[in-house]
């Protein structure tokens, strides 16, 4: 089980962004969180974190993706998303990955509208960039010390996630 003490390392400075691609290896991680598997690990809103994420790395790029477990209205932060939620580039060096939001290709991708807006219909949303640090072993992957300047992405520690792809 990941901590769920993310509030003050989130709170904490993301730092620059370096320009250096992030090393965290191409492939297909997925995990299935339960509203039981975020309140078990200290979440305050385990209803946003419920959902089978799926993250899709490849030549230092991602798609961050997720469908409901059990209640649309409510699993994936309480949208039914059909499409990629994030879609970016990956930045950083060693064990630590910077995820940058790219907007022009989430438009290109999903059909979003620009500029970005997290109240006009049909934009795209406002995203901002986040870095975490990660580790590999076989086909689990885990995630810590997460930190954004402007919100938390708790899905990613609220346990592992499986590589399988």
């Amino acid at each position: 089980m990941v901590s769920a003490c993310t509030t003050e390392a989130a709170n904490a400075p993301l730092g620059p962004i370096p320009d250096t691609t992030a090393t965290l290896p191409d492939g297909v991680y997925r995990v299935a969180i339960t509203i039981d598997d975020a309140t078990g690990a200290g979440f305050s809103k385990p209803g946003d974190l419920a959902g089978t994420w799926t993250l899709t790395v490849k030549q230092a790029t991602y798609e961050l993706t997720c469908r409901a477990n059990v209640d649309p209205a409510n699993d994936c932060g309480r949208d039914i998303v059909y499409h990629p939620v994030e879609i970016g580039d990956l930045r950083g060096s060693g064990n630590t990955a910077y995820f940058v939001a790219n907007d022009q290709r989430a438009s290109q991708i999903t059909g979003c509208q620009l500029p970005t807006s997290n109240t006009e219909p049909g934009h795209c949303g406002v995203s901002y960039p986040y870095r975490m640090t990660w580790s590999l072993a076989g086909d689990t992957l885990t995630f810590s010390d997460f930190r954004s300047d402007g919100f938390t992405d708790d899905q990613y520690l609220v346990k592992a996630w499986r590589k399988i792809s």
